[in-house]
Protein backbone atom coordinates (compact mmCIF):
# COMPACT_ATOMS: atom_id res chain seq x y z
CA UNK A 1 0.00 0.00 0.00
CA UNK A 2 1.56 3.39 -1.08
CA UNK A 3 1.61 6.02 1.36
CA UNK A 4 -0.47 8.55 -0.22
CA UNK A 5 -3.01 6.03 0.36
CA UNK A 6 -2.12 5.01 3.99
CA UNK A 7 -2.46 8.64 4.93
CA UNK A 8 -6.12 9.23 2.22
CA UNK A 9 -4.53 11.70 0.30
CA UNK A 10 -5.86 9.98 -2.85
CA UNK A 11 -9.18 11.15 -2.69
CA UNK A 12 -9.79 9.00 -5.81
CA UNK A 13 -9.88 6.08 -3.25
CA UNK A 14 -11.82 8.26 -0.95
CA UNK A 15 -15.12 8.35 -3.21
CA UNK A 16 -14.81 5.06 -5.01
CA UNK A 17 -18.06 3.04 -4.55
CA UNK A 18 -17.77 0.88 -7.32
CA UNK A 19 -16.13 -1.90 -5.32
CA UNK A 20 -17.54 -1.58 -2.08
CA UNK A 21 -20.87 -3.15 -0.64
CA UNK A 22 -22.59 -0.09 -0.68
CA UNK A 23 -23.40 -0.57 -4.25
CA UNK A 24 -25.21 -3.90 -3.42
CA UNK A 25 -28.62 -4.44 -3.53
CA UNK A 26 -30.41 -4.78 -0.15
CA UNK A 27 -32.79 -7.35 -1.84
CA UNK A 28 -32.16 -9.40 -4.83
CA UNK A 29 -34.66 -9.06 -7.73
CA UNK A 30 -37.05 -11.45 -7.26
CA UNK A 31 -37.44 -14.39 -10.13
CA UNK A 32 -39.31 -14.88 -12.32
CA UNK A 33 -42.47 -16.41 -10.71
CA UNK A 34 -42.11 -13.84 -7.99
CA UNK A 35 -39.98 -15.63 -5.70
CA UNK A 36 -36.32 -15.51 -4.26
CA UNK A 37 -35.04 -17.53 -7.01
CA UNK A 38 -31.60 -18.67 -8.58
CA UNK A 39 -30.04 -20.88 -10.40
CA UNK A 40 -26.94 -20.63 -7.63
CA UNK A 41 -26.34 -18.79 -4.63
CA UNK A 42 -22.70 -18.59 -3.99
CA UNK A 43 -22.18 -17.90 -0.49
CA UNK A 44 -18.76 -15.76 0.29
CA UNK A 45 -17.52 -12.86 -2.37
CA UNK A 46 -13.79 -13.94 -2.25
CA UNK A 47 -11.49 -14.98 -5.17
CA UNK A 48 -13.18 -18.31 -5.19
CA UNK A 49 -16.61 -16.94 -5.06
CA UNK A 50 -15.87 -14.23 -7.39
CA UNK A 51 -14.56 -16.83 -10.08
CA UNK A 52 -17.63 -18.76 -9.54
CA UNK A 53 -19.76 -15.72 -10.07
CA UNK A 54 -17.98 -14.77 -13.48
CA UNK A 55 -18.35 -18.38 -14.58
CA UNK A 56 -22.13 -18.98 -14.03
CA UNK A 57 -23.37 -15.96 -14.84
CA UNK A 58 -21.16 -15.79 -18.31
CA UNK A 59 -23.38 -18.92 -19.07
CA UNK A 60 -26.56 -16.91 -18.72
CA UNK A 61 -27.46 -18.54 -15.09
CA UNK A 62 -29.12 -15.95 -12.37
CA UNK A 63 -26.39 -16.32 -9.89
CA UNK A 64 -26.32 -14.15 -5.77
CA UNK A 65 -23.38 -14.01 -4.04
CA UNK A 66 -24.02 -13.39 -0.73
CA UNK A 67 -21.23 -11.81 1.38
CA UNK A 68 -21.68 -10.66 4.73
CA UNK A 69 -18.17 -8.39 3.98
CA UNK A 70 -16.46 -6.99 2.06
CA UNK A 71 -16.15 -8.19 -1.45
CA UNK A 72 -12.98 -9.37 -2.06
CA UNK A 73 -12.31 -12.12 1.23
CA UNK A 74 -9.41 -11.87 3.14
CA UNK A 75 -6.55 -11.27 -0.04
CA UNK A 76 -8.40 -7.79 -0.18
CA UNK A 77 -6.56 -6.67 2.33
CA UNK A 78 -3.18 -7.87 0.72
CA UNK A 79 -0.43 -5.12 -0.19
CA UNK A 80 1.58 -6.77 -3.46
CA UNK A 81 0.65 -10.03 -5.29
CA UNK A 82 2.85 -10.58 -7.74
CA UNK A 83 2.84 -14.54 -8.47
CA UNK A 84 -0.66 -14.30 -10.27
CA UNK A 85 -0.25 -15.38 -14.00
CA UNK A 86 -0.39 -12.69 -16.26
CA UNK A 87 -0.35 -9.94 -13.60
CA UNK A 88 2.91 -9.01 -12.44
CA UNK A 89 2.44 -6.98 -10.07
CA UNK A 90 -0.74 -5.68 -8.09
CA UNK A 91 -2.48 -5.63 -4.88
CA UNK A 92 -5.71 -7.30 -3.42
CA UNK A 93 -8.24 -4.97 -3.54
CA UNK A 94 -7.38 -3.90 -6.84
CA UNK A 95 -7.61 -7.45 -8.30
CA UNK A 96 -10.79 -8.43 -6.65
CA UNK A 97 -12.77 -5.26 -7.48
CA UNK A 98 -11.78 -6.44 -10.90
CA UNK A 99 -13.12 -9.96 -11.00
CA UNK A 100 -16.54 -8.08 -9.15
CA UNK A 101 -16.87 -6.00 -11.80
CA UNK A 102 -16.43 -8.67 -14.26
CA UNK A 103 -19.38 -10.82 -12.44
CA UNK A 104 -21.33 -7.85 -12.27
CA UNK A 105 -20.92 -7.34 -16.33
CA UNK A 106 -22.35 -10.82 -16.83
CA UNK A 107 -25.36 -10.04 -14.61
CA UNK A 108 -24.39 -11.32 -11.55
CA UNK A 109 -26.02 -10.20 -8.57
CA UNK A 110 -24.69 -9.28 -4.82
CA UNK A 111 -26.11 -8.70 -1.26
CA UNK A 112 -24.53 -8.30 1.51
CA UNK A 113 -25.87 -10.44 3.60
CA UNK A 114 -25.01 -12.90 6.20
CA UNK A 115 -26.10 -16.45 5.80
CA UNK A 116 -27.20 -17.75 8.95
CA UNK A 117 -28.43 -21.28 7.69
CA UNK A 118 -29.09 -23.31 4.65
CA UNK A 119 -31.09 -26.58 3.83
CA UNK A 120 -29.33 -28.64 1.34
CA UNK A 121 -31.18 -32.31 0.87
CA UNK A 122 -34.04 -30.99 -1.32
CA UNK A 123 -33.73 -30.39 -5.22
CA UNK A 124 -35.02 -27.45 -4.27
CA UNK A 125 -32.72 -25.66 -1.55
CA UNK A 126 -32.88 -22.29 0.85
CA UNK A 127 -30.52 -20.29 1.96
CA UNK A 128 -31.36 -18.24 5.14
CA UNK A 129 -29.88 -14.68 5.58
CA UNK A 130 -31.06 -12.32 8.38
CA UNK A 131 -33.50 -10.98 5.89
CA UNK A 132 -34.59 -13.28 3.86
CA UNK A 133 -35.19 -16.84 2.64
CA UNK A 134 -33.48 -17.57 -0.85
CA UNK A 135 -34.48 -20.13 -3.09
CA UNK A 136 -31.75 -22.01 -5.18
CA UNK A 137 -31.32 -24.70 -7.45
CA UNK A 138 -27.58 -24.99 -6.45
CA UNK A 139 -25.24 -23.80 -3.99
CA UNK A 140 -21.67 -23.06 -4.05
CA UNK A 141 -19.78 -22.80 -0.38
CA UNK A 142 -16.72 -20.10 -0.69
CA UNK A 143 -16.51 -19.75 2.34
CA UNK A 144 -12.76 -18.93 3.25
CA UNK A 145 -11.10 -18.73 6.68
CA UNK A 146 -10.15 -16.86 9.33
CA UNK A 147 -6.59 -16.18 11.05
CA UNK A 148 -5.70 -18.77 13.51
CA UNK A 149 -5.10 -18.57 16.96
CA UNK A 150 -2.13 -19.75 18.88
CA UNK A 151 -3.29 -19.27 22.69
CA UNK A 152 -0.37 -18.70 23.83
CA UNK A 153 -0.12 -16.93 27.52
CA UNK A 154 -1.13 -13.37 27.14
CA UNK A 155 -3.08 -13.48 23.63
CA UNK A 156 -6.32 -13.05 24.37
CA UNK A 157 -6.16 -10.20 26.85
CA UNK A 158 -3.11 -8.44 24.39
CA UNK A 159 -5.37 -8.96 21.64
CA UNK A 160 -5.53 -5.12 20.00
CA UNK A 161 -3.09 -4.02 22.33
CA UNK A 162 -0.22 -5.05 21.30
CA UNK A 163 -1.41 -8.52 19.71
CA UNK A 164 -2.32 -8.18 15.78
CA UNK A 165 -3.56 -10.34 13.00
CA UNK A 166 -2.85 -7.63 10.15
CA UNK A 167 -0.56 -5.46 9.06
CA UNK A 168 -2.50 -3.68 6.57
CA UNK A 169 -5.06 -2.35 9.45
CA UNK A 170 -2.81 -2.24 12.48
CA UNK A 171 1.33 -1.87 11.40
CA UNK A 172 0.64 2.14 11.65
CA UNK A 173 0.47 2.04 14.92
CA UNK A 174 3.72 0.59 15.61
CA UNK A 175 6.11 3.06 14.00
CA UNK A 176 9.55 3.11 15.17
CA UNK A 177 8.79 -0.11 17.44
CA UNK A 178 10.08 -3.51 17.39
CA UNK A 179 7.02 -6.10 15.64
CA UNK A 180 7.75 -9.89 16.21
CA UNK A 181 5.88 -11.51 13.31
CA UNK A 182 4.74 -15.43 14.42
CA UNK A 183 4.46 -17.28 11.45
CA UNK A 184 6.91 -18.30 8.59
CA UNK A 185 4.79 -19.05 5.35
CA UNK A 186 3.38 -16.74 2.73
CA UNK A 187 1.13 -14.60 5.03
CA UNK A 188 3.75 -13.58 7.41
CA UNK A 189 6.68 -13.49 5.69
CA UNK A 190 4.72 -10.82 3.22
CA UNK A 191 3.37 -9.02 5.98
CA UNK A 192 6.62 -9.06 7.66
CA UNK A 193 8.37 -7.53 4.35
CA UNK A 194 5.36 -4.81 4.91
CA UNK A 195 5.56 -4.21 8.26
CA UNK A 196 9.38 -2.93 7.60
CA UNK A 197 7.98 0.12 6.26
CA UNK A 198 6.71 0.89 10.35
CA UNK A 199 8.84 -0.82 12.74
CA UNK A 200 12.04 0.23 13.90
CA UNK A 201 12.99 -3.88 13.38
CA UNK A 202 10.65 -6.52 12.26
CA UNK A 203 11.73 -10.29 14.37
CA UNK A 204 10.49 -12.97 12.39
CA UNK A 205 9.45 -16.15 14.91
CA UNK A 206 9.57 -19.26 12.41
CA UNK A 207 8.46 -22.77 14.09
CA UNK A 208 9.74 -24.69 11.45
CA UNK A 209 13.18 -24.95 10.00
CA UNK A 210 12.78 -22.65 7.36
CA UNK A 211 10.35 -20.68 6.31
CA UNK A 212 7.48 -22.85 4.22
CA UNK A 213 6.47 -19.65 1.66
CA UNK A 214 8.23 -19.58 -2.10
CA UNK A 215 11.96 -19.69 -1.44
CA UNK A 216 12.33 -16.56 -3.60
CA UNK A 217 9.70 -14.38 -0.64
CA UNK A 218 12.39 -16.30 2.46
CA UNK A 219 15.30 -14.56 0.34
CA UNK A 220 13.71 -11.27 0.34
CA UNK A 221 13.23 -11.81 4.42
CA UNK A 222 16.79 -13.38 4.71
CA UNK A 223 18.87 -9.73 2.55
CA UNK A 224 16.30 -7.67 4.34
CA UNK A 225 18.33 -5.42 6.85
CA UNK A 226 15.13 -4.69 9.06
CA UNK A 227 14.50 -8.36 9.43
CA UNK A 228 15.97 -10.97 12.18
CA UNK A 229 15.20 -14.17 11.54
CA UNK A 230 14.64 -17.21 14.62
CA UNK A 231 13.91 -20.60 13.06
CA UNK A 232 12.61 -23.58 15.38
CA UNK A 233 10.97 -21.21 18.05
CA UNK A 234 7.65 -20.30 19.12
CA UNK A 235 5.77 -17.71 21.17
CA UNK A 236 5.07 -18.88 24.91
CA UNK A 237 3.44 -15.58 26.13
CA UNK A 238 3.30 -11.97 26.08
CA UNK A 239 3.00 -9.27 28.99
CA UNK A 240 2.66 -6.25 29.88
CA UNK A 241 0.17 -3.66 31.65
CA UNK A 242 -1.91 -1.76 29.38
CA UNK A 243 0.05 -3.22 26.29
CA UNK A 244 2.51 -5.44 25.64
CA UNK A 245 5.87 -4.75 26.53
CA UNK A 246 7.79 -7.64 26.74
CA UNK A 247 7.32 -11.22 25.02
CA UNK A 248 8.47 -14.57 25.81
CA UNK A 249 9.91 -17.64 23.18
CA UNK A 250 11.18 -21.15 23.26
CA UNK A 251 13.60 -23.16 21.30
CA UNK A 252 11.92 -26.03 19.93
CA UNK A 253 15.24 -28.46 19.27
CA UNK A 254 16.75 -27.28 22.60
CA UNK A 255 14.44 -26.04 25.04
CA UNK A 256 16.29 -23.06 25.87
CA UNK A 257 13.54 -20.33 27.02
CA UNK A 258 14.54 -16.13 25.75
CA UNK A 259 12.30 -13.33 26.57
CA UNK A 260 12.35 -9.90 24.39
CA UNK A 261 13.80 -6.93 26.03
CA UNK A 262 10.88 -5.30 28.04
CA UNK A 263 10.47 -1.90 25.67
CA UNK A 264 8.09 0.60 27.68
CA UNK A 265 6.71 2.23 24.61
CA UNK A 266 5.45 -1.45 23.42
CA UNK A 267 6.31 -3.67 21.10
CA UNK A 268 4.09 -5.64 18.40
CA UNK A 269 3.43 -9.27 17.91
CA UNK A 270 1.49 -10.31 14.75
CA UNK A 271 0.38 -13.37 14.21
CA UNK A 272 0.35 -14.75 11.22
CA UNK A 273 -0.16 -19.05 11.88
CA UNK A 274 -2.42 -20.19 8.95
CA UNK A 275 -6.12 -20.07 9.04
CA UNK A 276 -9.16 -21.97 9.98
CA UNK A 277 -12.07 -22.88 7.96
CA UNK A 278 -15.63 -20.67 8.00
CA UNK A 279 -17.71 -23.67 8.09
CA UNK A 280 -18.63 -24.24 11.58
CA UNK A 281 -22.30 -23.11 11.20
CA UNK A 282 -22.77 -25.76 8.05
CA UNK A 283 -25.51 -28.55 8.55
CA UNK A 284 -24.19 -32.23 9.91
CA UNK A 285 -24.93 -33.79 6.29
CA UNK A 286 -22.23 -31.76 5.10
CA UNK A 287 -19.13 -33.69 5.13
CA UNK A 288 -16.05 -31.74 6.70
CA UNK A 289 -12.41 -33.28 7.79
CA UNK A 290 -11.12 -33.12 11.55
CA UNK A 291 -10.59 -29.67 11.18
CA UNK A 292 -13.18 -28.25 9.29
CA UNK A 293 -12.31 -28.35 5.90
CA UNK A 294 -15.06 -29.31 3.37
CA UNK A 295 -14.32 -32.35 1.55
CA UNK A 296 -15.02 -32.40 -1.99
CA UNK A 297 -14.43 -34.37 -5.23
CA UNK A 298 -12.35 -33.54 -8.56
CA UNK A 299 -15.03 -31.34 -9.48
CA UNK A 300 -15.37 -29.55 -6.49
CA UNK A 301 -18.38 -31.48 -4.94
CA UNK A 302 -19.44 -32.40 -1.58
CA UNK A 303 -20.99 -35.47 -0.57
CA UNK A 304 -24.72 -33.34 -1.24
CA UNK A 305 -25.91 -33.19 -4.22
CA UNK A 306 -26.18 -29.95 -5.48
CA UNK A 307 -24.09 -28.31 -2.80
CA UNK A 308 -20.17 -27.44 -4.09
CA UNK A 309 -16.68 -26.17 -2.36
CA UNK A 310 -14.50 -23.78 -3.73
CA UNK A 311 -11.33 -21.88 -1.98
CA UNK A 312 -9.75 -21.81 1.16
CA UNK A 313 -12.55 -23.91 3.27
CA UNK A 314 -11.89 -27.13 1.13
CA UNK A 315 -9.64 -29.85 1.44
CA UNK A 316 -6.34 -28.76 -0.45
CA UNK A 317 -2.82 -28.57 -0.54
CA UNK A 318 -2.11 -25.02 -1.77
CA UNK A 319 -4.08 -22.30 -0.52
CA UNK A 320 -3.41 -19.07 -3.00
CA UNK A 321 -5.65 -17.01 -5.20
CA UNK A 322 -5.07 -18.62 -8.17
CA UNK A 323 -6.31 -22.35 -6.82
CA UNK A 324 -8.83 -20.57 -5.28
CA UNK A 325 -10.54 -19.09 -8.79
CA UNK A 326 -9.24 -22.51 -10.18
CA UNK A 327 -11.95 -24.12 -7.80
CA UNK A 328 -14.63 -21.24 -8.41
CA UNK A 329 -14.60 -22.15 -12.23
CA UNK A 330 -14.00 -26.08 -11.83
CA UNK A 331 -17.44 -25.62 -8.72
CA UNK A 332 -19.04 -23.49 -11.48
CA UNK A 333 -18.98 -25.71 -14.55
CA UNK A 334 -19.47 -28.69 -12.73
CA UNK A 335 -22.80 -27.20 -10.83
CA UNK A 336 -23.90 -25.92 -14.23
CA UNK A 337 -24.48 -29.48 -15.68
CA UNK A 338 -26.31 -29.86 -11.97
CA UNK A 339 -28.50 -26.83 -12.72
CA UNK A 340 -29.22 -27.74 -16.23
CA UNK A 341 -30.59 -31.21 -15.09
CA UNK A 342 -32.79 -30.03 -12.92
CA UNK A 343 -34.33 -27.06 -15.07
CA UNK A 344 -35.26 -29.79 -17.88
CA UNK A 345 -36.38 -32.27 -14.48
CA UNK A 346 -38.37 -29.71 -12.82
CA UNK A 347 -39.74 -28.01 -15.85
CA UNK A 348 -38.60 -25.16 -15.13
CA UNK A 349 -36.06 -24.09 -18.49
CA UNK A 350 -37.39 -20.59 -18.29
CA UNK A 351 -37.58 -19.84 -15.22
CA UNK A 352 -34.28 -18.76 -13.74
CA UNK A 353 -31.76 -18.96 -17.02
CA UNK A 354 -32.15 -15.99 -18.66
CA UNK A 355 -34.54 -14.20 -16.27
CA UNK A 356 -34.39 -10.54 -16.01
CA UNK A 357 -31.92 -10.94 -19.19
CA UNK A 358 -33.12 -6.93 -20.99
CA UNK A 359 -32.20 -5.84 -17.22
CA UNK A 360 -28.92 -7.25 -17.29
CA UNK A 361 -28.42 -5.92 -20.58
CA UNK A 362 -29.06 -2.58 -18.99
CA UNK A 363 -26.97 -3.06 -16.16
CA UNK A 364 -24.10 -4.64 -18.07
CA UNK A 365 -21.71 -1.24 -18.41
CA UNK A 366 -22.86 -0.50 -13.93
CA UNK A 367 -19.72 -0.61 -12.80
CA UNK A 368 -17.54 1.00 -16.09
CA UNK A 369 -13.25 1.75 -14.91
CA UNK A 370 -13.20 5.55 -14.86
CA UNK A 371 -10.98 7.80 -13.13
CA UNK A 372 -13.40 10.67 -12.62
CA UNK A 373 -14.31 11.34 -8.66
CA UNK A 374 -17.99 11.57 -7.88
CA UNK A 375 -18.51 10.21 -11.82
CA UNK A 376 -22.13 10.10 -13.44
CA UNK A 377 -22.94 6.50 -13.14
CA UNK A 378 -21.86 7.23 -9.37
CA UNK A 379 -23.70 10.40 -8.72
CA UNK A 380 -26.45 8.19 -10.35
CA UNK A 381 -26.29 5.18 -7.91
CA UNK A 382 -25.89 7.66 -4.97
CA UNK A 383 -28.93 9.67 -6.10
CA UNK A 384 -31.08 6.53 -6.77
CA UNK A 385 -30.69 5.44 -3.12
CA UNK A 386 -30.90 8.29 -1.16
CA UNK A 387 -34.16 9.65 -3.22
CA UNK A 388 -35.02 6.28 -1.74
CA UNK A 389 -35.26 7.77 1.42
CA UNK A 390 -39.05 8.22 3.56
CA UNK A 391 -37.60 11.56 5.00
CA UNK A 392 -35.02 13.93 5.14
CA UNK A 393 -31.76 14.02 6.56
CA UNK A 394 -29.57 16.73 7.60
CA UNK A 395 -25.36 16.50 7.96
CA UNK A 396 -24.39 19.01 10.46
CA UNK A 397 -20.88 19.52 10.09
CA UNK A 398 -18.11 21.06 12.40
CA UNK A 399 -14.53 22.20 10.73
CA UNK A 400 -11.79 24.22 10.84
CA UNK A 401 -10.89 26.21 7.62
CA UNK A 402 -7.90 24.80 7.68
CA UNK A 403 -7.35 22.70 3.97
CA UNK A 404 -8.34 19.26 5.37
CA UNK A 405 -11.07 19.75 7.52
CA UNK A 406 -12.57 22.35 4.24
CA UNK A 407 -12.25 19.22 2.27
CA UNK A 408 -14.94 17.41 4.60
CA UNK A 409 -17.53 19.96 3.47
CA UNK A 410 -16.39 20.09 0.07
CA UNK A 411 -17.01 16.31 -0.13
CA UNK A 412 -20.46 16.51 2.38
CA UNK A 413 -21.41 19.48 0.19
CA UNK A 414 -21.43 17.35 -3.22
CA UNK A 415 -23.05 14.57 -1.44
CA UNK A 416 -26.08 16.76 -0.50
CA UNK A 417 -26.24 17.92 -4.49
CA UNK A 418 -27.52 14.49 -5.18
CA UNK A 419 -30.34 14.49 -3.34
CA UNK A 420 -33.55 17.04 -2.05
CA UNK A 421 -33.98 15.00 0.65
CA UNK A 422 -30.36 15.47 1.87
CA UNK A 423 -28.81 18.91 3.43
CA UNK A 424 -26.13 20.22 4.39
CA UNK A 425 -25.80 22.68 7.65
CA UNK A 426 -22.69 24.50 9.05
CA UNK A 427 -22.76 24.31 12.42
CA UNK A 428 -20.95 27.80 14.31
CA UNK A 429 -21.60 26.03 17.70
CA UNK A 430 -19.60 24.86 20.30
CA UNK A 431 -21.58 22.00 20.80
CA UNK A 432 -18.76 19.51 19.86
CA UNK A 433 -15.56 20.35 21.20
CA UNK A 434 -12.69 22.06 18.78
CA UNK A 435 -10.44 18.92 19.95
CA UNK A 436 -13.10 16.76 18.32
CA UNK A 437 -13.13 17.98 14.89
CA UNK A 438 -13.92 17.93 12.04
CA UNK A 439 -16.93 15.95 12.62
CA UNK A 440 -20.30 15.73 10.76
CA UNK A 441 -23.15 14.64 12.76
CA UNK A 442 -26.57 12.81 10.94
CA UNK A 443 -30.13 14.69 12.16
CA UNK A 444 -33.40 14.50 11.21
CA UNK A 445 -35.25 16.48 8.73
CA UNK A 446 -36.18 18.56 11.86
CA UNK A 447 -32.31 19.10 13.01
CA UNK A 448 -32.50 16.95 15.96
CA UNK A 449 -29.39 14.92 16.65
CA UNK A 450 -29.97 11.25 15.50
CA UNK A 451 -27.22 9.43 17.93
CA UNK A 452 -24.54 8.97 15.30
CA UNK A 453 -21.71 11.05 14.31
CA UNK A 454 -18.56 10.66 12.17
CA UNK A 455 -15.21 12.63 13.34
CA UNK A 456 -13.22 12.93 10.19
CA UNK A 457 -13.89 12.62 6.13
CA UNK A 458 -16.10 9.44 5.91
CA UNK A 459 -14.33 8.45 2.66
CA UNK A 460 -12.28 5.65 1.71
CA UNK A 461 -13.60 1.76 3.35
CA UNK A 462 -15.70 4.17 5.23
CA UNK A 463 -17.71 5.81 2.30
CA UNK A 464 -20.32 2.75 2.40
CA UNK A 465 -21.15 2.92 6.31
CA UNK A 466 -21.85 6.61 6.44
CA UNK A 467 -24.47 6.38 3.33
CA UNK A 468 -25.94 3.27 5.19
CA UNK A 469 -26.09 5.22 7.77
CA UNK A 470 -27.92 8.32 6.13
CA UNK A 471 -30.04 5.82 4.70
CA UNK A 472 -30.79 3.99 7.71
CA UNK A 473 -31.71 7.72 9.63
CA UNK A 474 -33.93 8.20 6.32
CA UNK A 475 -35.61 5.28 6.41
CA UNK A 476 -37.21 2.64 5.97
CA UNK A 477 -33.96 1.32 7.13
CA UNK A 478 -32.54 -2.26 7.23
CA UNK A 479 -34.28 -3.97 11.11
CA UNK A 480 -31.93 -5.09 13.88
CA UNK A 481 -31.88 -8.66 14.89
CA UNK A 482 -34.21 -10.19 17.33
CA UNK A 483 -31.41 -11.09 19.88
CA UNK A 484 -30.03 -7.31 19.55
CA UNK A 485 -34.01 -5.65 19.52
CA UNK A 486 -34.21 -7.51 22.99
CA UNK A 487 -31.39 -5.53 24.67
CA UNK A 488 -32.10 -2.88 23.19
CA UNK A 489 -35.88 -2.65 25.12
CA UNK A 490 -34.04 -4.31 28.45
CA UNK A 491 -33.77 -1.66 31.41
CA UNK A 492 -30.78 -0.38 32.06
CA UNK A 493 -27.65 2.33 31.60
CA UNK A 494 -27.44 3.80 27.77
CA UNK A 495 -23.59 3.65 26.56
CA UNK A 496 -21.61 6.01 24.23
CA UNK A 497 -20.00 4.40 22.01
CA UNK A 498 -16.49 5.63 20.53
CA UNK A 499 -15.52 3.49 17.23
CA UNK A 500 -11.50 4.26 16.16
CA UNK A 501 -11.19 3.36 12.80
CA UNK A 502 -8.64 3.36 9.73
CA UNK A 503 -10.12 4.86 6.44
CA UNK A 504 -7.86 1.45 5.03
CA UNK A 505 -9.11 -1.31 7.43
CA UNK A 506 -11.52 -3.46 5.65
CA UNK A 507 -12.69 -5.37 8.74
CA UNK A 508 -13.82 -1.89 10.32
CA UNK A 509 -17.05 -0.85 8.28
CA UNK A 510 -18.93 -3.95 9.25
CA UNK A 511 -18.09 -2.53 13.01
CA UNK A 512 -18.96 0.99 11.89
CA UNK A 513 -22.59 0.00 10.50
CA UNK A 514 -23.52 -2.12 13.55
CA UNK A 515 -22.94 0.68 15.59
CA UNK A 516 -24.80 2.82 13.32
CA UNK A 517 -27.91 0.64 13.47
CA UNK A 518 -28.06 0.08 17.13
CA UNK A 519 -27.46 4.45 17.08
CA UNK A 520 -30.26 5.10 14.88
CA UNK A 521 -32.58 2.07 16.03
CA UNK A 522 -36.58 3.79 15.90
CA UNK A 523 -37.58 2.27 19.09
CA UNK A 524 -39.37 3.58 21.95
CA UNK A 525 -35.60 4.48 23.63
CA UNK A 526 -32.38 5.05 22.43
CA UNK A 527 -30.15 3.28 24.21
CA UNK A 528 -26.77 3.88 22.39
CA UNK A 529 -24.96 6.69 20.55
CA UNK A 530 -22.25 6.16 18.33
CA UNK A 531 -19.50 8.01 17.31
CA UNK A 532 -16.76 7.11 14.73
CA UNK A 533 -13.21 8.78 14.86
CA UNK A 534 -10.69 8.67 11.84
CA UNK A 535 -7.64 7.43 14.03
CA UNK A 536 -5.54 9.16 12.34
CA UNK A 537 -7.00 12.85 13.00
CA UNK A 538 -6.98 12.38 16.68
CA UNK A 539 -3.45 11.22 18.16
CA UNK A 540 -4.27 12.07 21.54
CA UNK A 541 -7.48 10.04 21.87
CA UNK A 542 -5.20 7.29 20.64
CA UNK A 543 -2.40 7.54 23.02
CA UNK A 544 -5.19 7.71 25.75
CA UNK A 545 -6.99 4.76 25.19
CA UNK A 546 -4.09 2.80 24.41
CA UNK A 547 -5.04 1.91 21.15
CA UNK A 548 -2.94 -0.30 19.03
CA UNK A 549 -5.29 -2.17 16.85
CA UNK A 550 -8.86 -1.15 14.87
CA UNK A 551 -11.63 -0.95 15.08
CA UNK A 552 -10.76 -0.26 18.71
CA UNK A 553 -14.54 0.76 20.62
CA UNK A 554 -14.46 2.12 24.11
CA UNK A 555 -18.07 2.02 25.67
CA UNK A 556 -18.14 4.66 28.10
CA UNK A 557 -15.15 6.21 28.48
CA UNK A 558 -14.06 3.27 30.34
CA UNK A 559 -14.03 -0.50 28.95
CA UNK A 560 -12.56 -1.39 25.40
CA UNK A 561 -12.88 -3.81 22.86
CA UNK A 562 -11.38 -4.62 19.73
CA UNK A 563 -12.46 -6.11 16.93
CA UNK A 564 -15.33 -6.68 13.99
CA UNK A 565 -18.80 -6.82 16.06
CA UNK A 566 -22.20 -7.98 14.22
CA UNK A 567 -25.12 -6.05 15.72
CA UNK A 568 -26.16 -8.00 18.18
CA UNK A 569 -22.27 -9.05 19.46
CA UNK A 570 -22.12 -5.33 20.03
CA UNK A 571 -25.25 -4.78 21.95
CA UNK A 572 -24.08 -7.40 24.07
CA UNK A 573 -20.92 -6.11 24.62
CA UNK A 574 -22.10 -2.77 25.23
CA UNK A 575 -25.20 -2.47 26.76
CA UNK A 576 -24.69 -5.85 28.96
CA UNK A 577 -21.08 -4.84 30.39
Amino acid sequence: MKETDMHMRDMRGRYDMKESNMCERNMAESGADGRDMYDVIIVGGGPAGLSAAIYMARAKYRVLVLEKGDVGGQIRITDSIVNYPGIESTNGKALTTAMARQARSFGAEFAGEEVLDIQCNTQIKQVRTRNRVYETLGIILALGASPRKLNFQGEARFQGRGVAYCATCDGEFFTDRTVYVVGGGYAAVEEGLFLTRYARKVIMIVREEDFTCARSLGDKARENPGMEIYFHTEITGVTGESFVTGASFIDNQTGKTWESPTQREGIGVFVFAGYVPASDWLPSEIEKDSQGYLVTDQNQATNVPGVFGAGDVCVKKLRQVVTAVADGAVAATSLELYVEKLHHSLHLPELIQLANHEKRQERKQEFPERDELFDQELKKQVSELLDRMEKPVVMRVWAKRDEEQRELFAFLKELAGLSQKLTLEYAGTREIPEELWPAVRLCDGEGNDSGFCFHGIPTGEEFTSFLLAVCQLGGPGKELPKEALQLMEEPGENADVRIFVSLTCTMCPRTVQSAALLALEKGRKRRVRADVFDMSLFPALRERYQIRSVPCIVVNEERVLFGRKEEAELAREVLSG
